[in-house]
């Protein structure tokens, strides 16, 4: 598949997040792009469950939903081996003679023109689930590495597009304004375009004035100059699309007094759905923001300790990793200049790192922001 139509891939993701009746189209272009007969998501958990089909294959899930399901190999090793969240091959698991007798194969899969069968489980956060599954045509049924990462990948941000449909309860408020949508959050949230104007947000993004982040006339902005550069290049960056001059998956913002940064979160919307739901000619972007005493706030600190830092290293590492100087990192933690730059060595010695970008590319890659 050649970059540019991966991409579109992507970017359609994100467009169907805010539009619940184009998930069949989106899914059958992912079979296309994938030589596969159709494509099919379910979600479980977290509400009401999501599940739509190609319609390449959907006069097929009547037919499997009362006849096959219970005589699905596949679907049985799963379940009874209850793999964690990742990619997954039938044909690596189900034995090639196994499958040749098998009715469920010849009789039913055989007559749809499917061979194997392409498995992505999605945890975006506690309590969802999410599942794709792709059938690939009978001519290409082996699966090339570069296609299995590429179907995983494609995978991750589709989970996002989805987290994101049902935190907006897209399929029922369609008709509700965009500002009623946003006050569902947990997390404080802002709509912005080029140059941090600020389009939308919910209430929470009010009570963030004292963390260092705040709107003056119409724009987000920091309250330090280093700090709102860092802001405008990750917001630049994420309105490129989510694979252009594509920005860290996670931006760390030091927040005054605190080791524990302000956790943001971009996700890319296009002209097509901007236009539709703020009527904008031009591409936005929905920052995500989380302070510690959010709900959602990811154990940060308990990472870095897995990784081998004591908890005092990791509280240390996340005010360093998120922007404090070395200076202010000692001052919050009430340390002496030399005995800050001696923990920082530890930290650096303990990670296997040497400079403070790679540290917070490091926070950036344990803070996922799932939720």
């Amino acid at each position: 598949m050649e970059e540019a139509a991966f991409s579109t891939l992507i970017e359609r993701c994100y467009d169907t997040a805010f539009d619940a009746g184009g998930w069949p189209d989106l899914l059958q272009d992912m079979a296309t792009a994938f030589d596969c007969v159709g494509v099919n998501v379910v979600q479980m958990g977290g509400g009401e469950p999501l599940v739509a089909y190609s319609p390449s294959i959907a006069h097929a899930a009547s037919a499997y939903a009362s006849e096959w399901v219970g005589r699905d190999p596949w679907l049985a090793y799963m379940l009874r081996h209850r793999p964690g969240a990742g990619f997954y091959v039938d044909t690596d698991y189900i034995a090639a003679d196994v499958r040749a007798r098998d009715p469920f194969y010849q009789d039913f899969r055989r007559s749809l023109g499917m061979s194997s069968t392409l498995s992505l489980i999605l945890r975006p956060y506690e309590g969802m689930q999410l599942g794709l599954g792709a059938s690939r045509t009978r001519h290409s049924e082996f699966v090339p590495q570069q296609e299995r990462e590429r179907f995983a990948a494609l995978g991750r941000h589709l989970a996002r597009a989805a987290t994101l449909s049902f935190r907006l309860n897209a399929a029922e408020t369609l008709n509700r304004s965009l500002v009623d949508q946003l006050a569902r959050f947990d997390c404080a949230v802002a709509v912005v375009s080029k140059g941090g104007k600020l389009l939308r947000s919910n209430s929470l993004l009010y009570g963030l004035e004292a963390d260092g982040l705040m709107i003056r006339r119409g724009r987000l902005v920091s309250g330090q100059p280093a700090l709102q550069t860092r802001l405008d290049c990750y917001i630049t960056q994420a309105l490129a699309s989510p694979t252009q001059a594509s920005p860290p998956e996670v931006l760390a913002l030091p927040r005054p007094g605190s080791a524990l940064p302000l956790l943001v979160r971009a996700v890319f919307l296009g002209v097509q759905v901007a236009d539709q739901r703020l009527g904008l000619a031009e591409p936005a972007v929905v920052l995500l923001v989380l302070k510690p005493d959010m709900s959602g706030y990811p154990s940060l600190d308990q990472v870095l300790v897995a990784l081998g830092l004591t908890r005092g290293q990791a509280r240390f590492a996340l005010a360093v990793g998120a922007g404090h100087s070395l200076k202010e990192a000692a001052e919050l933690f009430k340390v002496s200049d030399e005995t800050a730059r001696s923990m920082l060595k530890q930290v650096y010695a303990r990670l296997g790192i040497n400079r403070q970008s790679q540290l917070a590319r490091l926070i950036a890659k344990v803070s996922p922001l799932h939720r």
